[in-house]
């Protein structure tokens, strides 16, 4: 789940959550003579590689820890219930699933 902002400028930033940075999951290395940065990382068992199509270190480690938090899926709790049809159990579900959202939110920031 990948979060924006806007600026007051009326641009949009992503908002990663802290943990969903890829940090020390994302390995960002060059290849011997390309200017462009490449990242690794393995979610679930399956390995993503791909160029960043970055030059500049910092904006590969972005654009990389984008493709790491976009393979991570966040299902929400009350998609799973809603098939039971109890009532109480889907409200419940609902507030968990808003208050993971705020988490995440907050956590991006």
């Amino acid at each position: 789940m990948l979060l924006f902002r806007s600026d007051p400028f009326g641009g949009t930033h992503e908002l990663l959550p802290r943990g969903l940075l890829g940090g020390d999951l994302v390995k960002l290395f060059r290849k011997n003579k390309s200017k462009y940065y490449r990242y690794d990382f393995t979610v679930r068992g399956e390995r993503y590689r791909g160029s960043a199509r970055e030059t500049n270190k910092t904006r590969a480690q972005k654009a990389a820890d984008l493709k790491f938090a976009a393979t991570i899926p966040y299902d929400r709790m009350a998609s799973y219930l809603a098939p039971c049809g109890n009532i109480d159990a889907l409200k419940v579900a609902r507030e968990l699933d808003a208050k993971v959202e705020r988490i995440l939110t907050a956590a991006a920031e």
